[in-house]
């Protein structure tokens, strides 16, 4: 197992700096859909403040309609259900990766992806809110999937690492420990910048 988080440390590490490029990628894909419907892009930050991570603002076009702006509130999370999907497709070629390759994939294109969605889940004032049932529903619709994600992740970690592959516990202890440093090492970084 130590060998499996020593090819996560380096990612740990990077953290801090990295967390700035996703929440780019988050806000441009809500800026690329307000784009698509047909809307123009009036604000774009990816920089946090105290209060947000970043964001993005948009003017809909006159002929928006409820599914312009679901297709807004959801771009970044089909991007990332979309980059998950392509890691967990590229585990099952034939071909291994270097290990420097083979972490960044899991961690920035897999298990960064699905923790922003689960992140953005469990917000209050979050992309993925809704009031009421419709709420609930996206709530426990999109946990499932979460968790069928991290499920996927095992095996996905097990193609990725054949020479350092961990059980399930050790995959449990990997999400808990590994997750929690990532979340402290962005937290720095965003500390870092709006202090």
């Amino acid at each position: 197992m130590f060998r499996f988080w020593a090819f996560l440390v380096p990612q740990v590490i990077a953290a801090p700096v990295l967390t700035f490029g996703i929440t780019f990628m988050h806000e441009l894909a809500h800026a690329a859909a307000a784009l698509a419907v047909g809307g123009e892009v009036t604000e774009f930050s990816w920089l946090p403040t105290k209060t947000n991570l970043g964001h993005m603002r948009w003017v809909p076009p006159p002929t928006a309609d409820d599914l312009d702006f679901v297709l807004v509130s959801v771009a970044p999370y089909l991007m990332w259900a979309l980059s998950a999907g392509i890691v967990l497709l590229v585990a099952w070629l034939p071909n291994r990766f270097h290990w420097p390759v083979a972490s960044s994939l899991f961690v920035w294109g897999y298990a960064v992806p699905i923790g922003d969605i689960a992140g953005n889940l469990m917000a209050p004032r979050g992309d993925l809110s809704a009031p009421g049932l419709e709420g609930l529903i996206v709530t426990c619709a999109g946990s499932g999937a979460v968790l069928i994600a991290w499920g996927l992740g095992w095996l996905v970690q097990r193609r990725l690492f054949p020479d350092a592959k961990v059980g399930a516990l050790g995959y449990l202890a990997t999400t808990l420990v590994m997750g929690g440093a990532w979340g402290a090492a962005a937290a720095l970084g965003l500390v870092l910048v709006t202090t």
